[in-house]
């Protein structure tokens, strides 16, 4: 949904009147969570916006799980330490410890640039590690998407009745490279 306030934040105030809220023209399934083995100590999971806004039931079933990665899709502004995506990123990387990382459309964000409502900011992606380092990952403007490398290392994991689990991996930033496609030559 699209209240007054994001209306305004991403000047839609010429298309959609603010004093209306906005739904999307679609249909939502129902709440889907889905779990991936990618390699024999990780698993990963994604969330939508509202998932991840929400506590309840996602949450729960993610700190039950507890998988290593979790991705979350936004239509969002800026992935910025100070905004709300960074708070719920953090519950996820403190209790179970996951990796979370946030991305949101570079439309959005370029909208809220030229309205001013944040300040400037290219940063699409927030990433949350288990260790409570958060690093934004940019997007400069000319160019078209960003490779980020992540690594892991061995982890040890404790469950609630104290057994040791010795084959998980916390993931952690290694590097982003914003990359720029050249034109097409004639």
């Amino acid at each position: 949904m699209l209240d007054r306030s994001q209306i305004s934040n991403y000047g839609l105030a010429s298309s959609l009147r603010p004093n209306v809220d906005w739904w999307e023209s679609h249909e939502i399934e129902r709440r889907e969570l889905n779990f991936f083995q990618f390699r024999k100590d990780a698993v990963f999971s994604s969330l939508i916006c509202e998932d991840l806004a929400r506590n309840d039931p996602c949450h729960e079933i993610i700190r039950s799980v507890g998988p290593n990665l979790v991705f979350s899709l936004l239509m969002d502004g800026p992935q910025l330490e100070g905004r709300w995506p960074a708070r719920y990123a953090s519950t996820l990387a403190d209790d179970p410890g996951c990796t979370v990382l946030t991305f949101s459309s570079y439309g959005l964000i370029r909208r809220g640039n030229e309205n001013g409502t944040f300040g400037v900011s290219h940063s699409v992606g927030l990433l949350r590690d288990s260790g409570g380092q958060t690093r934004q990952i940019l997007l400069p403007p000319d160019h078209q998407g960003v490779l980020l490398t992540l690594g892991s290392d061995r982890a040890v994991d404790f469950t609630i009745d104290g057994r040791e689990t010795t084959n998980a991996s916390s993931w952690h930033f290694i590097s982003q490279r914003a990359i720029k496609v050249p034109p097409p030559t004639i």
